[in-house]
C-alpha cells in the first residue's frame, strides 16, 4: 500500500495562546488539586470572616438597644418618684394644716400601692425662724393625735443657733426613720444648698448622693423634694417665692435600691452598669464660684463578673435628673454575650478547610486515574486501528465480503469486495436499501425465503445458500451467514 499526507504547521515565532496554556495546566493534577484547595482554604476562610463581623456586629446592636433601653426603665423609674413627690406636694397644698394623722394615713394608702423600690421615707420640713423654734418644739411635743404621750423628747437638732432652720416635722414610717424627726436638715450642707435651690426655683430637686442620718453606715442615700408656698401667695419671682415658702415636701431614697429591680433586668446580664452624680457639690450660684469643678459621686452599680478585658463595647450618657446630672455608664463585662460561645463559624471554617483537602486530594487520585486512562484509550484506539487496517487488507484480498443489514432485512452497508467473477456480484449502491429475497426472489422457494424471515424475526443466527444472477445475467452462488448484533 501507498499513500500521501500532508500537514500544516504554525509560522515560526507565533505567541503561544493563554487559553491553551490554561487548559494545559488544569489537565495537571496537581495544580488542579492545588487550586481547589486554595479556593477551597479562601472560602473557608472568608466565610469565617464575614459570619465573625457579622456576629460582632448584632452583638454591638444588641448592646447598643440594650443601653436604650436601660435609659428608658431609669427614666420611667424617675418619673415614678417625681410622681410620689408631686403628690405628697399636692397634699400641703390643698391644705395649709395638715396633721400627724393626716400625714400618716396618706403615707400608707400610698404605700399600699407603690411598687417603687428603694423608697425609704416620705418627710415634710418646715421651714422656722429663730424666734418660731420655741412655740413649735412645744407644739409637737404636746401632740398627742398619734401617741397618747406625745413626744416629750422631742427637740430639734442639732443645735445650730442660726436665723432659721429647716425641720423634719413629719416623717413615715415613724419608726424606721425616727433618728431623723426633728432634724434641722440645714446643718447638712448637701441638705442646705438643695433647700435653698428648690425655694428659690420652684422645682423639684435632688440631692447629691450623702450618708442619710436614719440610715446604716455607709448606706448612700438621696432626697428628692418639691417646695410647698402658702395658698394663694404670688411666687412669680424669686423674691416672692422666699417670702411665700412655708417648706418642702420629699421622700428619701436608698441609692442602691432604687434602681435594683431595673438592673435585674435580662436584657442587662452579662452588663456592667454605673450611675454616677457629675453636679456640682452644690446648686446655688454662690457654691458652684467657690466649687466650680464638678464632683463624681457613685448612685448605683452593678456588674456581676467584672469588666471584659480589652476593647470592651461601652456606652454613656448623661441625663438630667432634677437640677443634678447624673452619668450612665454600660460596659460589657466578662459574660456578656450570655450564652454559650458561638463556635460555630470557626467549625464551618475548619470543617470547609477540611472538605477542601478531602476534594483537592480526591481530584488528585482521579486526575492520575484519569491520565493513566487516557492513556491506555489512546494505546487501545492506535492498536484498534492498526487492526482494522489489517483487517481491511485482508478483506479485500479475498472473495468475501461483510455486511450489514437492519432489523428488516435490509442491507445497509456492505464492503471487503469489489464487482468482479469472484467478487460482488453487484454495485453495492444497488444492493444497500434492499432484502436478499428482493435482490433474489427465485435463489429459494417462497417457504425458504419464510423460514429465513422467521429466523430474522427471532433475531437468531442463520447461514443460507442461494442462486443469484450477477450484471451479465450468470448465476451466482451466494453462502450467506449472520449473527444478530443488539445495540
Amino acid at each position: 500500500m501507498s499513500g500521501e499526507s500532508s500537514t500544516v504547521a504554525n509560522g515560526a515565532g507565533a505567541a503561544p495562546d493563554p487559553l491553551a496554556r490554561l487548559r494545559q495546566a488544569v489537565r495537571m493534577p496537581f495544580v488542579t488539586a492545588a487550586l481547589v484547595l486554595v479556593i477551597g482554604c479562601v472560602a473557608s476562610l472568608a466565610y469565617w470572616h464575614h459570619t465573625t463581623l457579622q456576629r460582632q456586629t448584632e452583638e454591638r446592636q444588641r448592646f447598643d438597644a440594650s443601653f436604650a433601653q436601660l435609659q428608658t426603665d431609669m427614666q420611667r423609674r424617675l418619673d415614678e418618684l417625681r410622681g410620689v413627690v408631686v403628690g405628697l406636694q399636692g397634699l400641703f397644698l390643698a391644705s395649709q394644716h395638715i396633721d400627724r394623722g393626716e400625714f400618716r394615713r396618706y403615707h400608707e394608702n400610698l404605700s399600699a400601692h407603690l411598687r417603687t423600690p428603694g423608697v425609704r421615707a416620705m418627710h415634710f420640713t418646715r421651714r422656722l425662724g429663730a424666734d418660731q423654734r420655741a412655740a413649735f418644739v412645744a407644739r409637737v411635743r404636746s401632740d398627742r393625735s398619734l401617741n397618747g404621750r406625745g413626744y416629750p423628747d422631742f427637740d430639734i437638732h442639732p443645735a445650730t443657733g442660726g436665723s432659721e432652720h429647716y425641720v423634719i416635722e413629719f416623717i413615715e414610717p415613724f419608726e424606721a426613720n425616727r433618728r431623723a424627726f426633728g432634724l434641722d436638715a440645714l446643718s447638712q450642707p448637701v441638705n442646705r444648698e438643695s433647700f435653698l435651690a428648690t425655694r428659690d426655683s420652684g422645682r423639684i430637686s435632688l440631692t447629691a448622693p450623702f450618708q442619710l442620718i436614719q440610715a446604716n453606715s455607709g448606706d448612700i442615700g438621696l432626697v428628692m423634694r418639691a417646695p410647698v408656698y402658702r395658698r394663694g401667695a404670688p411666687v412669680g419671682n424669686v423674691d416672692q417665692r422666699r417670702a411665700a415658702f412655708v417648706g418642702l415636701a420629699g421622700i428619701s431614697l436608698d441609692a442602691g435600691t432604687i434602681l435594683s429591680d431595673v438592673f435585674a433586668a435580662s436584657y442587662l446580664d452579662g452588663l456592667c452598669i454605673a450611675v454616677t452624680d457629675l453636679s456640682h457639690d452644690a446648686t446655688s450660684a454662690s457654691a458652684r464660684a467657690s466649687a466650680p469643678e464638678p464632683r463624681l459621686r457613685p448612685i448605683a452599680r452593678r456588674c456581676e463578673s467584672g469588666a471584659k478585658p480589652g476593647n470592651a463595647p461601652t456606652a454613656a450618657a448623661i441625663v438630667p435628673v432634677g437640677d443634678r446630672l447624673w452619668e450612665i455608664r454600660l460596659t460589657a463585662g466578662k459574660g456578656w454575650p450570655s450564652g454559650p460561645p458561638d463556635t460555630e463559624p470557626a467549625l464551618v471554617a475548619v470543617g470547609g478547610m477540611l472538605i477542601s483537602l478531602l476534594l483537592a486530594a480526591l481530584y488528585l487520585v482521579l486526575g492520575r486515574a484519569r491520565g493513566a486512562a487516557e492513556r491506555l484509550a489512546r494505546r487501545m484506539t492506535r492498536d484498534l486501528r492498526r487492526s482494522e487496517q489489517r483487517f481491511k487488507i485482508m478483506a479485500e484480498l479475498s472473495s468475501d465480503w461483510f455486511w450489514e443489514q437492519d432489523t428488516q432485512g435490509r442491507f445497509i452497508d456492505i464492503s471487503g469486495s469489489e464487482v468482479s467473477e469472484r467478487g460482488l456480484p453487484m454495485p453495492v449502491d444497488r444492493a444497500v436499501g434492499k432484502t436478499r429475497w428482493e435482490l433474489s426472489p427465485d435463489g429459494l422457494t417462497p417457504e425458504q425465503w419464510a423460514d429465513h424471515r422467521r429466523r430474522l424475526d427471532r433475531r437468531e443466527d442463520f447461514e443460507i445458500t442461494y442462486v443469484m444472477q450477477d450484471l451479465n445475467g450468470r448465476e451466482r452462488w451466494i453462502h450467506s451467514r449472520g449473527t444478530p448484533r443488539h445495540h
